[in-house]
């Protein structure tokens, strides 16, 4: 899958290198040869592996693939995006505060087309707003963790990242947000992705 002429996994690749990272995982399941292939035909300028998953282990489940030796954090991000978010930025954040994870956010906004009515405890109308803009923090598919929260996936145990992530609160792991403020797109749908070059092309 391509943007702009670049696949998405070279993008994200070339920006890791940028940033220094020397070792990546690539979870792969479904047309897991194209990726190997892409990755050894790849002038890779760190050390690039693949997981390969039997079956499907959800967005977080690859994490009980790794090797149990990795003493430190761990950058996970979902390759159906596309961000220019600051990696090192987003590494001091998470060393800085001593979060157990980072969940990088994207403000979200939604407009409600219609006016919005008010109402007290007895039924009464209280006022009316008129197409309202909601806005929420969503996950952006970028995570920082600790080996603490690696180690709660097991090998082969599929899981989604916020089923690991409210795991984790639940056990009293320090979980932070990171607010996004460079551009960043959802890119898992055809017009995601239309969407996407459109806005790069236009702020190029």
């Amino acid at each position: 899958v391509t943007v702009n002429g670049s696949p998405l996994l070279e993008s994200l690749l070339t920006r890791l290198e940028a940033t220094g990272v020397r070792r990546v995982f690539i979870s792969v399941h479904y047309l897991a040869e194209q990726i190997e292939d892409f990755v050894q035909s790849r002038s890779n300028n760190c050390d690039v592996r693949t997981v390969r998953e039997k079956t499907r282990l959800g967005t977080a489940g690859a994490l009980g693939l790794l090797p149990k030796t990795l003493q430190q954090p761990i950058l996970v991000i979902n390759a159906d995006i596309v961000s220019q978010v600051d990696y090192t930025a987003l590494h001091s954040f998470h060393i800085l505060h001593g979060f157990d994870a980072t969940l990088a956010v994207a403000n979200y906004e939604t407009e409600i087309p219609y006016g919005v009515v008010r109402q007290n405890d007895d039924g009464l109308f209280e006022g009316i707003e008129e197409k309202p803009v909601i806005r929420n923090f969503v996950a952006a598919g970028i995570y920082y963790l600790s080996p603490e929260f690696c180690s709660m996936v097991g090998d082969g145990v599929p899981i989604d990242m916020p089923d690991l992530l409210n795991r984790g609160r639940e056990a009293g792991l320090k979980i932070g947000l990171f607010p996004l403020h460079e551009y960043w797109r959802d890119v898992g749908r055809p017009e995601d992705i239309e969407a996407a070059e459109e806005e790069l092309n236009g702020a190029g």
